[in-house]
Parts: C-alpha cells; sequence; structure tokens
C-alpha cells in the first residue's frame, strides 16, 4: 500500500490537524499514562501487521505443498480425465495462481506509518515549556502512526480473505474433477 494512500485516509488527516492545529497551552499538565496508552496501541497495530505477514507466509508455504500434490496427481490422473474434468482442473489451477499472486502481494513490503524521530521531540521540548504538552502532541503522532498501521493491516486482511477463498474454491474444484474422473 502506497503511503499517499494512507495520507488520504480520513482517519489518518483527522489526526494530522489535530497535530498541525495543536495547542500546548491547552495540554499542559497531561497525565503521562496517556503517552503509554498510544505507544501500547501503536505496538498492538505493528503487530497485527505482523500476524497478517504470518498468516500469508503460512498460506505461501501450504500453497508450496499443494503444487507438489497437484503435480502428483496431475501426472496420475490426467489421462483418465475428459474434456469437463480438464476444464474443472483448469479452473483450479486459475484460482490456485490468483491465490498465489494475491499472497505474494500481501508479503510484499508496504508503506507503514511510523511516530516521527527523537528529534522531533528535542525540538518540541524546546518549542514547548511543558512537558505535559509534548506528551500530548507526542501521543497524537503515535495515534496517527497506528492508525496508519491499521489502514495497512485492513487491506492486507482484505486481500488475505481473498487469497484464502480462492485456496478453498481451488482445492473443491481439484477435488471435484478427482472425483468426476474417478467414478
Amino acid at each position: 500500500m502506497k503511503t499517499s494512500k494512507i495520507k488520504e485516509h480520513k482517519d489518518y488527516q483527522k489526526l494530522t490537524s489535530q497535530i498541525n492545529e495543536f495547542d500546548p497551552n491547552k495540554h499542559k499538565n497531561m497525565p503521562t499514562w496517556i503517552l503509554d496508552v498510544s505507544q501500547k496501541n501503536f505496538q498492538l497495530m505493528m503487530d497485527y501487521v505482523d500476524c497478517l505477514d504470518q498468516k500469508a507466509d503460512a498460506l505461501i508455504k501450504y500453497l508450496g505443498l499443494g503444487t507438489g500434490f497437484v503435480g502428483f496427481f496431475l501426472g496420475s490422473f490426467f489421462c483418465k480425465f475428459n474434456s469437463l474434468e480438464k476444464g474443472i482442473f483448469f479452473l483450479g489451477i486459475l484460482a490456485w495462481i490468483v491465490s498465489v499472486s494475491l499472497t505474494l502481494f500481501i508479503r510484499t513490503p508496504s508503506s507503514v506509518s511510523y511516530p516521527p524521530p527523537i528529534t522531533t521531540a528535542f525540538k518540541d521540548m524546546c518549542e514547548y515549556s511543558d512537558q505535559g504538552a509534548v506528551q500530548a502532541k507526542f501521543s497524537l503522532y503515535y495515534e496517527r502512526a497506528a492508525v496508519g498501521q491499521m489502514i495497512v493491516g485492513g487491506h492486507k486482511a482484505n486481500i488475505l480473505k481473498w487469497a484464502n477463498g480462492l485456496l478453498f474454491f481451488a482445492l473443491v474444484l481439484f477435488l471435484l474433477s478427482f472425483l468426476l474422473a474417478w467414478f
């Protein structure tokens, strides 16, 4: 997912405008736990995206194992297939290929949102005299980064859902073509 897509999302834009319109006088003596919650929220979103990547890796492994399985049966039974079974089988191969492509697309690195570097915190410390105001602004940075991760994770989850569905569809088609050839 491109950075521009993340920045166009309404939730991301809302937090960006809050950061740009930040008034330190309204946030003096902000409790420190707010920054902790924002950091934990960001970490949860990072873990969510990592979990989706791990699921995509597992699906890639299943697809690799399935390729060997299909190749074995292709060599064993393909000569027994009539045109209907061959058509169903090739439709299954097409669904399999699209599933592999979607899964590999999930694993391609995508632009993700991160909190600003520590130099921004030093700049904000010099600009605002109150530490609570700096923590409040940094909590907004972390929330915006968490929203960016959530957007990327949602995009990956949708693609993974389609890849899983296509994999199941391909397996059903393979099974159907083999059952038709067998009986």
